[in-house]
C-alpha cells in the first residue's frame, strides 16, 4: 500500500467520523468509497476500510454486519503486525459488542487494549477507548465505573487537544448522571454540548444532545418540554435515516406517555419500535419496549399479557448483565402485584429491588423501590412499615426535584395522617400533593392533559374528604370542581393556535392520515357495503371486515399520535384555563335555579347544592355500592328492552314496572336526600361524577312522577365547563344558518329521512341526506345556529376516538370532530349512544359530547343508549316545535319528554337524551 493511499484512507476515516455526527448519507458514501479504493491494496488498507465500514454499519443499527467487518479488520491488523491499529479497532468493536449484549467479551477486550495503548504512549487512542468503555458501563447499570472512565477520557482528550471529543464525552457523561439522579447537572451539561454541536451543524450530535436534555426534563416532571425535545430529536434522526436512533427516541417518548397515563399510545409506540428493529441485533431495545408495553398493559387491566412481557423483559436483562434494568422490570412486576391486591408479595419484591439499586448506587431508583414498598405496606395495613419506607424515599425525590414520585410520597403520607385522624396534618400533606400535580399539569401541552391526573385523582378525593371532616365546606366545593374535566376546561378556554409553517414532513404525514382515513371510511361506508353488510359490520358479525377495521384503526391511531407529537414540537405548553369564578357561576344561574354537583370522595358519595346566592350545603349520600348495583340492573333492563324493540315487541309492561322500581331506588339514593336543600326549583343543572354520567336523571321517579315532570334539567361535565358554555352562548352573534344532516345507514334507519326533512323545514334549512350529507360537516366549519345530525351512532369504550356517527361515505369519528372549528349554539346528535363517554379516573370525558364542545358548540343534545328511530323522530319534532316557539333548550327537551312519558311507555323511548351545556334559548 502506498503512503498516499494510506493517508487518503485515514482522511476518509476522519471525514466519516465528522459526517457520522451530521450527515449519515454522506458518511455511508465515504464508507463505500473506502471499500472501493482498498480492493487489492493489501491487508492494512483493507483493514482500515473495513473499520470505517464497521463504524458506518453500527451507526445504522446493523450490528451483526458491523461486527463481521471489524472482526476482519482486527484479524488483518494482527496479521500485518499493526498492534496500534488493532487497539484502535478494539475501540470501534466495543459499542458493537455491547449492542449485541456480549458485555463480558467487551470488558475483557477493552481492558487488554487499554493496557497496551497506555504502555505505548498512545494517549489519544486510549482516551477514545475509555469513552466507549464508559458507555459500556453506563449501559450495564454501573454508573460510578462509567463516570471514572469518562473523567479519565476527558482529561486525555483535553491533554491532546481533541476538543470535539471532549464535548462528545461530556454528552455521554450527562447520560450517566441521569442514573445517579443528578438531573439538573445532566441538563446543564447537555445544554453546553448542544450549543457546541449547533455551531458545528452536526445534526446527529445535536439530536443526541437534545435527547439527553429531554431525558433530564422527563425525570424532573417537565413533560411538555421533554416531549418537544424528543420530537425534535426524533425528527433529526429520521431525516438522517437512522432507524435505530429513531426507535430509541420512540422508547423515551413511550416513557413520557406512561407518566401521562396515555397507555394506548404507549402500546402503539412500543409496537412501532418492534416493527422497525431486528430483535437479533437490538435485543436491549426489544426488552426495553417489552418493559414499557407490559407496564401499559398492566395499567389497562390486561394482566396476563402484562405478566408475559414483564417476565420476558426481566429475564433478558438478567441474562445479559443489565442488572439495573432487571431491577426496573422487577419493580414493575411488584407494582402489578400491588394492583392485584397482593400487597405483601409486592412489598417483598420492592425490597429486593431496593437492595439491587443500592448496590449500584442508583439512589433515585432505590427511592422508587422504597416508595412502592410504602404503598404496599399501607395497603396491607402495616402503617409503621409504610411510614419508615416513605421516610427513606421522599427526601431523595425532593432533593432531586422529581415531582411525579414526590407527589406519590406526599399522598402516602397524607393517607397515613388520615388513618391516624390527624386531619390538619393530612390537609397540609394532601394540599402539597395536589399543588405538585397542578405544577406538573402546567408544563404539559393542552392536548396531553386529558390523562395526566388519572393516577392522581384519588389525592384530590382524599383532600375533599379531609376538608369536609374539618368543616371546610367551601374549600371542599372548590376542589371538587378543580378535579373535574380540567383538560376540557383548558381546551374550551384555549385560543386556537396554528403552527407557523407546515414543512414537507408535516405534509407527508397529513397526506398519509387522509389516505388511511379515506380507506377506513370506505371500508365501513353503508353506500359501499350495502345495508346487510353495514348492519353486520356494526354488530361485529362481519369478521374479515372487523379485523380489517381494527388494523386500519391501529394505523390511523399511530398516525394521529405522530401528528400530535409534531404539533408538540411546533407549539409549546399553554397555561391551564383560569380557575372557575364560583360567584360568577352562581350569578349565571337563572332565578329559581340550582346546581347539584356529585362527587365520590373515598368510600362516600357526596353532593353539593348551590343557587344564585352561593353554596347552600352538602349531603353525605353514603356508600355508593347500592347506586352502582341499581345502575347495573337498570342497564340490564334497558338492554332487554332494546332487544325486544328490535324484535318488534314494544309493549313490555313487566320491564316498565321493573324500570320504574329501579329509577325509584336511584331517586331515593341520589335525589331525595337533597330535597331539603333544593326545595321547589324551576330548573336544575346536574354535574355528575364517574359512573353517575350514565344516570338518566330525567327519568328518576319519586314513586308517582318522573323528575323531568317536576323540574327542568340540564347537565354539565363540571362547573367550569358549564361556565364556558354560558360564555360561549352569550358571545355568539345571531343570524347564522342552520345545518341539518342525515344518513339512514343504507336503509337500516327508515325514519331518519322523514325526521331530517321535517326538522330542516321547521328551521328553514336545506336537508342534506345520503351522499349529499357525506363529508359535508367537515367542510362546513364556521358559525352556525343549530347543527343537527341524524345517523347511526356507535360508542367505543375500548377506544373513544373511534366512536362514530355513520354518514354515507363512512364514519365521522370523535377524532374527526375534535379538529372542527364550529361556533354554534346547539348540536343535536340524533342517534344511538351519541352521549356516551369514557370517564377517566381524572374525570375527563372522552366521547362525542366533549368533541363537539371542544369544536365550539355551546350545548349538545345526545343519547345515553340505543334509541328507536321512530320514537326519536317524534321526540325531535316535539323538541324543535317548543324550541322554535321560544322555549329554552332544556325546557323544550322537557316538553318533548313529558309528552311521551305521559303515554306510559318504557323510559327507553324518551329518557335517552340529555342536554349538556347551555340550557337557555337559541341566541
Amino acid at each position: 500500500m502506498t503512503m498516499d493511499l494510506m493517508q487518503h484512507l485515514l482522511r476518509l476515516q476522519d471525514e466519516h467520523g465528522r459526517y457520522g455526527q451530521s450527515d449519515l448519507t454522506r458518511a455511508r458514501a465515504i464508507a463505500e468509497e473506502a471499500l472501493a479504493i482498498s480492493a487489492g491494496a493489501g491487508q492494512v488498507a483493507r483493514a482500515l476500510a473495513l473499520r470505517i465500514c464497521g463504524n458506518d454499519l453500527r451507526m445504522r443499527g446493523r450490528l451483526r454486519e458491523a461486527y463481521q467487518a471489524v472482526s476482519q479488520a482486527l484479524r488483518l491488523f494482527l496479521e500485518a503486525g499493526e498492534k496500534l491499529e488493532w487497539a484502535r479497532t478494539v475501540n470501534a468493536t466495543i459499542p458493537i459488542l455491547v449492542g449485541l449484549d456480549r458485555n463480558a467479551e467487551a470488558i475483557a477486550t477493552s481492558k487488554a487494549a487499554l493496557a497496551w495503548l497506555m504502555q505505548n504512549g498512545e494517549r489519544a487512542a486510549a482516551g477514545r477507548l475509555l469513552n466507549n468503555m464508559g458507555n459500556m458501563y453506563g449501559n450495564m447499570g454501573q454508573p460510578l465505573a462509567a463516570l471514572e472512565c469518562f473523567e479519565r477520557c476527558e482529561a486525555l482528550a483535553a491533554e491532546t487537544g481533541q476538543w470535539d471529543y471532549v464535548v462528545r464525552v461530556q454528552g455521554n457523561r450527562a447520560l450517566v448522571l441521569q442514573q445517579l439522579g443528578r438531573h439538573h447537572e445532566s441538563i446543564s451539561v447537555a445544554a453546553k454540548t448542544l450549543r457546541w454541536w449547533l455551531k458545528q451543524d452536526a445534526k446527529i450530535a445535536v439530536a443526541r444532545a437534545l435527547q439527553t436534555g429531554a431525558i433530564g426534563l422527563f425525570h424532573l416532571g417537565r413533560f411538555g418540554k421533554a416531549l418537544r425535545r424528543f420530537a425534535k430529536a426524533r425528527d433529526l434522526f429520521d431525516s438522517q435515516a437512522s432507524p435505530r436512533d429513531v426507535a430509541v427516541c420512540d422508547l423515551y417518548i413511550a416513557a413520557c406517555y406512561l407518566e401521562l397515563n396515555r397507555y394506548d399510545q404507549t402500546i402503539a409506540r412500543t409496537r412501532m419500535v418492534a416493527e422497525v428493529l431486528d430483535p437479533a441485533q437490538n435485543g436491549f431495545q426489544f426488552a426495553w419496549a417489552h418493559l414499557y408495553e407490559g407496564v401499559a398493559l398492566a395499567r389497562t387491566g390486561r394482566v396476563e399479557e402484562a405478566r408475559r412481557l414483564l417476565t420476558a423483559a426481566c429475564r433478558w436483562f438478567e441474562e445479559h448483565g443489565h442488572s439495573a434494568w432487571a431491577g426496573k422490570a422487577r419493580l414493575e412486576e411488584a407494582d402489578l402485584l400491588l394492583s392485584l391486591g397482593e400487597a405483601n408479595e409486592a412489598s417483598k419484591a420492592a425490597g429486593k429491588s431496593a437492595r439491587l439499586f443500592a448496590a449500584a448506587h442508583m439512589n433515585t431508583e432505590e427511592a422508587r423501590a422504597y416508595l412502592l414498598r410504602a404503598e404496599s405496606s399501607l395497603r396491607a395495613g402495616r402503617l409503621s412499615a409504610a411510614e419508615q419506607s416513605v421516610a427513606k424515599a421522599y427526601p431523595r425525590f425532593s432533593r432531586a426535584h422529581m415531582p411525579g414520585p414526590a407527589f406519590r410520597c406526599l399522598h402516602v403520607r397524607g393517607q397515613l395522617a388520615m388513618r391516624r385522624k390527624d386531619w390538619d396534618g393530612a390537609r397540609r400533606l394532601l394540599t402539597r400533593a395536589v399543588a405538585t400535580a397542578e405544577r406538573m399539569r402546567a408544563t404539559v401541552q393542552v392536548s396531553f392533559r386529558r390523562t395526566l391526573l388519572e393516577d392522581k385523582s384519588s389525592a384530590y378525593a382524599d383532600l375533599v374528604w379531609v376538608h369536609l371532616q374539618m368543616g371546610r365546606i367551601k374549600a371542599a366545593h372548590r376542589l371538587v370542581d378543580q378535579a373535574k374535566s380540567r383538560a376540557l376546561v383548558d381546551e374550551l378556554a384555549a385560543v386556537p393556535r396554528r403552527r407557523s409553517q407546515v414543512d414537507d414532513r408535516d405534509q407527508a404525514l397529513l397526506t398519509a392520515i387522509e389516505r388511511v382515513r379515506r380507506e377506513y371510511q370506505e371500508l365501513t361506508a353503508p353506500l359501499q357495503l350495502g345495508p346487510e353488510q353495514a348492519v353486520a359490520l356494526r354488530s361485529g358479525a362481519a369478521e374479515p371486515l372487523s379485523a380489517k377495521r381494527a388494523q386500519l384503526e391501529e394505523r390511523l391511531a399511530a398516525l394521529w399520535d405522530q401528528w400530535e407529537l409534531r404539533n408538540a414540537l411546533g407549539l409549546g405548553s399553554s397555561a391551564p384555563g383560569r380557575a372557575p369564578d364560583a360567584a360568577g357561576a352562581y350569578r349565571r344561574l337563572a332565578p329559581g335555579a340550582a346546581m347539584v354537583e356529585y362527587f365520590a370522595a373515598g368510600s362516600r358519595l357526596i353532593a353539593f347544592v348551590s343557587d344564585r346566592r352561593g353554596l347552600k350545603g352538602w349531603v353525605d349520600l353514603g356508600a355508593p355500592e347500592r347506586v352502582w348495583r341499581a345502575l347495573e340492573l337498570l342497564q340490564l333492563n334497558l338492554d332487554t328492552a332494546v332487544v325486544m324493540t328490535a324484535a318488534g315487541r314494544r309493549d313490555a309492561p313487566g320491564l316498565s314496572v321493573n324500570a320504574r322500581a329501579l329509577l325509584a331506588a336511584l331517586y331515593e339514593s341520589l335525589w331525595a336526600p337533597l330535597l331539603p336543600l333544593l326545595g321547589a326549583r324551576q330548573s336544575i343543572v346536574v354535574i355528575p361524577h364517574g359512573i353517575l354520567h350514565l344516570v338518566p336523571f330525567e327519568a328518576l321517579c319519586d314513586g308517582t312522577r318522573y323528575l323531568v315532570e317536576l323540574t327542568e334539567l340540564s347537565l354539565a361535565p363540571s362547573r367550569a365547563v358549564w361556565m364556558r358554555c354560558q360564555e360561549r352562548a352569550e358571545a355568539l352573534a345571531p343570524g347564522h344558518p342552520d345545518l341539518v344532516l342525515g344518513c339512514s345507514a343504507g336503509g337500516a334507519l327508515p325514519f331518519v329521512e322523514a325526521e331530517v326533512r321535517s326538522i330542516a323545514g321547521a328551521l328553514g334549512a336545506a336537508p342534506r341526506l345520503g351522499r349529499e350529507a357525506a363529508g359535508h360537516l367537515l367542510g362546513a366549519c364556521g358559525p352556525r345556529r343549530v347543527v343537527h345530525l341524524s345517523a347511526h351512532g356507535e360508542f367505543r369504550l375500548d377506544n373513544p376516538y373511534f366512536s362514530t356517527l355513520l354518514l354515507a361515505d363512512g364514519p365521522l369519528t370523535m377524532a374527526d370532530v375534535s379538529t372542527l372549528r364550529l361556533d354554534c349554539s346547539l348540536v343535536v346528535l340524533s342517534g344511538c349512544e351519541t352521549g356516551l363517554s369514557r370517564v377517566t379516573r381524572g374525570e375527563e370525558l372522552m366521547g362525542m359530547v366533549s368533541a363537539f364542545l371542544q369544536a365550539g358548540s355551546a350545548s349538545v343534545l345526545a343519547s345515553r343508549w340505543r334509541v328507536d328511530d321512530r320514537v326519536t323522530a317524534d321526540l325531535m319534532d316535539r323538541f324543535y316545535t317548543a324550541l322554535l316557539a321560544g322555549e329554552g333548550k332544556a325546557a323544550a327537551l322537557r316538553s318533548a319528554q313529558c309528552a311521551i312519558a305521559g303515554s306510559g311507555v318504557h323510559p327507553l323511548y324518551w329518557a335517552a337524551f340529555g342536554l349538556i351545556g347551555h340550557s337557555g334559548a337559541l341566541n
